[in-house]
């Protein structure tokens, strides 16, 4: 054996079998600082895989704020590799936990720890304290052809969140993105669920947003955010519409070329 591989050897095994502090943290074979096979420090003080079973946003987030990320967003896939055994799990986390071990205790309580298996139940993390220095509570409208039109996105913790919700988005929280964005009341919009303006599954997801009519700016309204991103296709978009003063139920041609012929068009909350 050369001296070289013989070095790697060594660097390799002492990497893997390295002392920690029990409950540590550690992102293992990492192709850049953030990024790796999610680890935890067992109470022999070596690490062992995190178990992915029930793993989602608000696991992924705590993890992330333990190894120092502060103010990130995380990313994360399931069925990451195989190790040697698996050390927790699984994890019931809030989004107000400061370590895994905080939202650990469940896990005898639930008795499901058989179903974590080292040869696949690992955990891929992605970490990440870039920001786009945008300010909380801002929105915009992403990929549309016209500044009226576009994905919805919205500011939280400096970084642009795309809308991504099983929940309905409602006519008045729509209204209220668009008065946000200078839209005079009372104006109305258009809501888009079919992937028109686009998908970013590299961003964090807002998964709720609900406003009423009191409230007259986003930031105002109820906003909940996942702080992780995930692989959504069902990201809200809308089109504003300024209130042009029509009568409800009205109607009109335009663009003919004679006066009784034409685009048909109804006035409906204000617009043509």
């Amino acid at each position: 054996m050369t001296l070289f591989w013989f070095a790697l050897l060594v660097a390799n095994f002492v990497e893997i079998t390295e002392c920690c502090s029990y409950g540590d943290v550690r992102l293992f074979k990492q192709t850049r600082s953030q990024y790796g096979m999610l680890q935890i420090c067992n109470s022999n003080q070596t690490w062992e895989a995190v178990c992915d079973y029930d793993w989602y946003c608000s696991e992924a987030v705590v993890a992330c704020r333990q190894l120092g990320y502060t103010n990130s967003y995380a990313e994360f896939s399931t069925n990451f590799g195989a190790w040697d055994s698996i050390g927790f799990g699984p994890y019931y986390c809030s989004s107000s936990d400061d370590t895994l071990f905080d939202c650990y205790e469940d896990r005898y309580e639930q008795n499901d720890y058989y179903y974590c298996n080292p040869d696949r139940d690992t955990v891929g993390l992605i970490c990440d304290n870039n920001s786009d220095s945008c300010t909380t509570g801002n929105v915009k409208l992403v990929g549309g052809n016209t500044a009226s039109e576009g994905r919805v996105e919205y500011c939280h913790n400096g970084r642009w969140s795309a809308l991504c919700t099983s929940y309905t988005l409602s006519q008045i929280t729509a209204s209220r993105i668009c008065f946000q964005l200078g839209y005079k009341e009372p104006n109305y919009a258009s809501i888009y669920r079919d992937g028109r303006f686009g998908t970013n599954i590299n961003k964090p997801h807002v998964s709720w947003i609900s406003c009423s009519s009191s409230h007259l700016n986003v930031h105002e309204c109820s906003v909940y955010t996942t702080g992780c991103a995930i692989n959504c296709i069902n990201q809200y978009g809308i089109k504003c519409y300024d209130h042009e003063g029509c009568h409800e139920g009205n109607v009109r041609l335009v663009n003919g070329t004679v006066e009784k012929e034409g685009r048909l068009e109804i006035c409906k909350n204000g617009i043509w």
